[in-house]
C-alpha cells in the first residue's frame, strides 16, 4: 500500500506514547508513507505570562524531540514535527483537525502531558467519534510474537472498512487475519437460570458460520495471499474479541456496525475492548 498522507502521532513521551511512535514507524515503512509528530497544548482564553507560556513551547519541543530520537532508527521513513498550539484548543480537537489530513491517528493507551487521560475519558470518545480517519490506541501486545490480525465482521460498512484495514495490516507484515463474528445463542430462561439451546444454538452456529463465509468471500478473493481463518462465536462481541485480543498484533473495528458490533464506539462494548483489550486496536472508516 502506497499513503500519500502521513500517520499522526500524538507523543506525549510516556513509555505507551513511545511504543506508539515505533508501531506508526513501522506501519509507515511498510506503508510507505511518511509520519508526523505532534504534541499538543492549549493556549488558554485569557493569554498567560509570556514566561509560562515559553515554557510549555520549551517542553513540547523536548517531547518532539524525544520522538525524534526513536524516528532516527527509521531512516527510510520521513518524519516530520509539528507543535499544536492553538488558542483554547483541546487535545482532542488538535487531533480531529489533524485527522483531516491523515492516513491514520496513532496514540499510545497510557499517556501524560498533552495527551493525558486520552484513551480514558471524553477525550479518546471525542477523537473516537469524529476523526475522520482511522484511529490506533497501542499498548504492549500480551503476545508479542504474534502477527494475526483480529478483526470484527457483520455485514455493515464499518466492516467492509475493518476488514480492508486489517488486510493492508496483513498484507504488510505476512501474518493471518482472524475475522470474528459474535452473535447471542437463543437460549431458555428459568428458576433463575439461562441455559443454551443445543439443537437451536448448532444451527444458529452454522448459520452464522455460513454468513460469515459469505461476506468474507469477495475478500478472500482480493488477497490470495493473505491466511484467513472465520470464527461465528456465540456470545458478546466484546468479550470474543478481548480474548482473541491476548494472542493478537491488532484487533480492528468499524466505526459503526450492526449485530453484535453496532454502536461499537458508543457504548459499553468499545469502552470495555479499549480499555480492557490486549493489543493495540484500530477503529477503521
Amino acid at each position: 500500500m502506497t499513503e500519500s498522507r502521513p500517520i499522526v502521532v500524538g507523543v506525549d513521551a510516556s513509555p505507551d506514547s513511545d511504543r506508539a511512535t515505533t508501531w506508526a514507524l513501522n506501519e509507515a515503512r511498510q506503508a510507505r508513507c511518511g509520519v508526523l509528530l505532534v504534541h499538543s497544548f492549549a493556549r488558554p482564553l485569557h493569554q498567560k505570562p509570556d514566561v509560562m507560556l515559553q515554557e510549555e513551547r520549551d517542553r513540547a519541543d523536548e517531547i518532539l524531540a524525544h520522538a525524534e530520537g526513536l524516528a532516527a532508527e527509521f531512516p527510510d521513513v520521513p518524519v516530520s514535527v509539528q507543535r499544536l498550539e492553538g488558542l483554547g484548543l483541546t487535545p482532542a480537537a488538535a487531533l480531529v483537525q489533524a485527522s483531516e489530513q491523515a492516513a491514520a491517528i496513532v496514540l499510545g493507551a497510557l499517556g501524560h502531558g498533552g495527551f493525558a487521560g486520552m484513551l480514558l475519558g471524553s477525550v479518546s470518545q471525542h477523537v473516537a467519534r469524529h476523526a475522520t480517519c482511522p484511529v490506533v490506541t497501542v499498548r504492549e501486545p500480551a503476545d508479542p510474537r504474534t502477527e494475526r490480525v483480529v478483526v470484527g465482521v457483520d455485514d455493515s460498512k464499518g466492516s467492509q472498512d475493518a476488514l480492508e484495514f486489517a488486510l493492508q495490516r496483513a498484507q504488510g507484515s505476512g501474518g493471518e487475519v482472524v475475522a470474528i463474528h459474535a452473535w447471542r445463542a437463543a437460549a431458555l430462561h428459568g428458576a433463575g437460570v439461562t441455559l443454551p439451546l443445543p439443537e437451536d444454538a448448532s444451527q444458529q452456529q452454522g448459520l452464522h458460520q455460513e454468513r460469515l463465509e459469505e461476506w468474507l468471500a469477495p475478500w478472500r478473493e482480493k488477497s490470495p495471499n493473505v491466511t484467513f481463518t472465520a470464527e461465528a462465536i456465540p456470545g458478546h462481541a466484546g468479550r470474543a474479541l478481548i480474548d482473541a485480543s491476548e494472542h493478537a498484533a491488532l484487533v480492528v473495528v468499524g466505526s459503526r456496525g450492526r449485530g453484535a458490533f453496532a454502536g461499537l464506539l458508543l457504548g459499553s462494548v468499545s469502552q470495555t475492548l479499549i480499555h480492557h483489550g490486549r493489543c493495540p486496536v484500530a477503529v477503521a472508516r
